[in-house]
């Protein structure tokens, strides 16, 4: 599975404003990487484009444009490296190369000269791959729009639960859940992250169909769970929580729920990592249990 290398030497760049483009690209991706076809459905995303590199027939790399959701004014770009994506499935990714910045500048400073024409007054993206998103946007010189988010770390060796917590009855969800017993998280999710939420979205939430998986909930005074998280063993030395989940919930109450995870993940790992997603309650807690921020993610903008 060899797609060359990924400086920027002898590319070329072509822009492109047909409005699947982004389908066309995955499946030439695939082909690229010699890989069985996926089955995409012709859904409407707000395509505006894509900028597409390529050294001689071979595809590098694009960045997709997306139409702004008014009132914004900024096109969404998203970007993808083939060679990157095919280190991802092999499981060695890495933190990105100076090449592989080289590459994205090119494109993000094409899609710029896109969004223009289109009307648009500048592009934004998401950090989506830590230091190698920063360094493109440092070498671009794009700005910080927005903090979309923290990674929070707690080394277990030696850790202490804090004194004087609240009297809150923690419970766990068995190992092989029952759809009943998911179908309690629906109404929750709907509420505090939005959307049509159905069982199988809860058992893909909480991770329900992986090994080495812990969800602990909070009641409220009717037995109805106000608030629950996952944590996921992603490797023998870490354990992650992406998503906590709460409504009507204090910060000390969330201590409570993630002193119970601390306590059974440091019987099997030596770290926890969790995501928190512009949460002061949950910061608060993740303070309180001795977590510190060890990453944030960013947004970030070139104007046009």
């Amino acid at each position: 599975m060899s797609t060359g290398t990924t400086d920027a030497t002898a590319l070329t760049v072509e822009l492109r404003r047909d409005e699947h483009v982004d389908l066309r690209l995955v499946h030439e991706m695939f082909q690229t990487l010699g890989e069985s076809q996926p089955e995409l459905d012709e859904e409407d995303r707000g395509v505006l484009g894509a900028v597409v590199a390529r050294r001689g027939e071979v595809l590098i790399g694009w960045a997709e444009l997306f139409w702004p959701e008014l009132p914004e004014t900024d096109a969404g770009l998203q970007w993808v490296l083939v060679e990157r994506e095919a280190r991802r499935v092999a499981g060695a990714v890495g933190e990105g190369s100076a090449s592989e910045v080289e590459v994205l500048s090119v494109l993000v400073t094409a899609a710029v000269e896109l969004a223009r024409e289109a009307g648009c007054t500048g592009v934004r993206w998401c950090d989506t791959e830590g230091g190698l998103d920063r360094r493109v946007a440092a070498a671009v010189q794009a700005v910080t729009a927005a903090e979309l988010g923290r990674v929070w770390r707690l080394e277990l060796a030696g850790w202490q639960p804090p004194a004087g917590l609240p009297e809150v009855a923690v419970r766990e969800l068995p190992v092989e859940p029952t759809d009943a017993e998911l179908a309690e998280y629906v109404e929750l999710c709907s509420a505090v992250l939005g959307g049509e939420w159905t069982v199988d979205d809860v058992a893909d939430a909480v991770g329900a169909d992986l090994a080495g998986y812990l969800t602990v909930d909070l009641r409220d005074v009717d037995g109805r769970p106000k608030a629950f998280t996952t944590a996921v063993l992603v490797d023998d030395e870490t354990a992650e929580v992406e998503l906590v989940v709460h409504r009507d919930t204090s910060a000390a109450e969330l201590l409570v729920l993630l002193v119970a995870v601390i306590e059974q993940a440091r019987t099997e790992v030596s770290g926890l990592v969790v995501r928190e997603l512009a949460d002061p309650v949950l910061a608060e807690a993740l303070a309180g249990a001795g977590l510190v921020v060890a990453d944030e993610w960013l947004a970030y903008r070139l104007a046009c």
